[in-house]
């Protein structure tokens, strides 16, 4: 007798293989979008840190320290920069943004992020003889990236 055609069974396993091979393929393509956008999250956090970091690098090598003091209380939300020319700029720490010299640095798309923004920010001096050493640490820490992309400055006065 000759059959031609497929049997129930061979459809329902033919359908079964199938289905487990897209459902393989949609579970690959869904990482590769998330992997996609933690990466360009990461980006992000590294342009925003980079950026207020140079600022602030730049203005210590061009103008010169005098003094680093709070303008806000515990918890310290905002650092006074005072120059050597007489100028004086806040590192600020607002909700989800960090102001410097009065220039907001935004993180785009902050509100999709997992990210523990800081409520204040550690600040330390050290004096040595004549020279003084701030250090200024303002943790941003992503809760799907390893690693730290916050703030970390060591500045140093020297006497002149």
């Amino acid at each position: 007798m000759n059959q031609k055609g497929f049997s129930i069974i061979e459809l329902v396993a033919s359908f079964v293989i199938i289905s487990i091979i897209v459902v393989g393929m949609l579970t690959i393509a869904l990482n590769y979008r998330n992997n996609a956008q933690l990466s360009t999250q990461q980006l992000e956090l590294t342009k925003y840190r980079d950026t207020i970091t140079k600022a602030i690098q730049d203005n210590v090598a061009d103008l010169e320290i005098n003094n680093i003091t709070t303008c806000s209380g515990n918890p310290i939300t905002c650092l006074q920069f005072t120059f050597l020319d007489g100028t004086s700029k806040k590192l600020e720490l607002t909700t989800n943004n960090i102001r410097y010299g009065g220039r907001n640095f935004d993180i785009a798309d902050m509100n999709k992020m997992n990210i523990d923004f800081p409520t204040s920010m550690e600040y330390k001096t050290f004096t040595r003889g004549t020279d003084t050493v701030y250090t200024i640490n303002i943790p941003i820490i992503h809760g799907d990236i390893v690693g730290d992309f916050g703030i970390h400055l060591v500045l140093l006065k020297t006497a002149s």
